[in-house]
């Protein structure tokens, strides 16, 4: 018993070269060779059962330049010039069963084709994977091109090669082996591009980080010098100490939990807290404020701020042995000049 569908007969009408007269051929063996000259309609029969079965020609002989063009012109390259439609019936056995394989395409609507398959005489769905067959399998094993059959029996051992990788479908994992070869390629050297540029940021972020840890440190270094204590450079001194100016110069209190943004606002009205306060006492008032400042300064603040205390001690004294000289001067000025005696 066979498990192959064998073909019995095919039949095709107003196809390519065959017109309104239909040419049928029995196949009565299971294997059949064409035999004829050029021209005389061989590579057409090997057409007409692909384009039944699949509706086009993927590697036949047949390559008619209006399929390289647009609308509807690709769909009805296939149609006889003189007939209104073409038509193939492609008839197969297999143990006593019989598959009839119908498809017909119209001028009036070379779009959509008509595809009609019957398994003994009951409408079945028109796939070729009833019959075990794909359009590509078709197009290398069953019908491959005279050319790549040529190439069989060259002495050029590459193009035999060629030839023989398409006929046994290697062509496929070569193409395929080439492209991931090419893509680990690509891939190794996109990979060697990041590793550069991560190695860029990463270097751009360690001198970042370096650049915070100064300034960092630089801005400990000032606060301790102004006379703040190692405890009060934290989170909750800052806001201990937000919380005392605040208070001082009665404006509303940060909150318990403040953060960084919220005391950097509450910055920015203790200043202008501040000059309002400054403004509102009178020359004396800011006098005693400044000396109190200035006491602060004296016994809180390390030696370069008391250096800085006593060089405007000095300048103060200096000032005002400058009025008392330009005082005598201008004394002397007033009495005139002295008498004649």
């Amino acid at each position: 018993m066979s498990e192959r569908w064998m073909p019995q007969s095919i039949e095709l009408r107003g196809f390519l070269g065959v017109g309104r007269e239909p040419l049928r051929l029995e196949l009565e063996r299971p294997l059949t060779i064409l035999v004829g000259p050029n021209g005389s309609g061989k590579s057409t029969i090997v057409s007409a059962l692909e384009w039944a079965l699949f509706g086009e020609l993927e590697l036949g002989d047949v390559e008619p330049a209006e399929l390289k063009g647009a609308g509807a012109g690709r769909y009805a390259v296939y149609l006889h010039r003189g007939c209104d439609e073409a038509e193939v019936v492609l008839r197969l056995r297999r143990d006593g069963s019989q598959l009839e394989w119908r498809r017909m395409r119209r001028r009036a609507d070379p779009k959509r084709d008509i595809v009609a398959c019957t398994l003994d005489g009951t409408s079945t769905e028109p796939d070729p994977a009833l019959l075990g067959l794909t359009h590509p399998l078709y197009a290398r094993a069953i019908a491959p091109r005279q050319t790549t059959l040529a190439v069989l029996v060259s002495r050029d051992e590459r193009e035999r090669d060629a030839a023989l990788d398409v006929l046994f479908g290697i062509e496929e994992l070569n193409v395929l082996c080439q492209g991931l070869s090419t893509a680990k390629s690509d891939l190794q050297r996109e990979v060697r591009e990041l590793e550069a540029r991560l190695s860029t940021a990463t270097v751009g972020v360690r001198r970042n980080v370096a650049w915070r840890f100064d300034r960092r440190a630089e801005a400990r270094q000032r606060a301790l010098e102004t006379g703040l204590r190692g405890e009060e450079l934290s989170l909750q001194g800052a806001r201990r100490l937000a919380a005392e100016l605040a208070r001082e110069l009665e404006i509303p209190l940060p909150s318990e939990d403040a953060d960084l943004e919220e005391l950097h606002a509450l910055h920015a009205k203790l200043q202008e807290a501040a000059d309002e306060a400054w403004a509102r006492p009178q020359v004396n008032a800011r006098r005693a404020r400044l000396d109190a400042v200035r006491r602060l300064l004296e016994h809180g603040a390390p030696a370069r701020w008391r250096e800085a205390a006593n060089r405007a001690h000095l300048a103060r004294e200096g000032r005002r042995a400058v009025e008392q000289r330009l005082g005598r001067r201008a004394g002397c000025r007033g009495r005139g000049p002295p008498e004649a005696g």
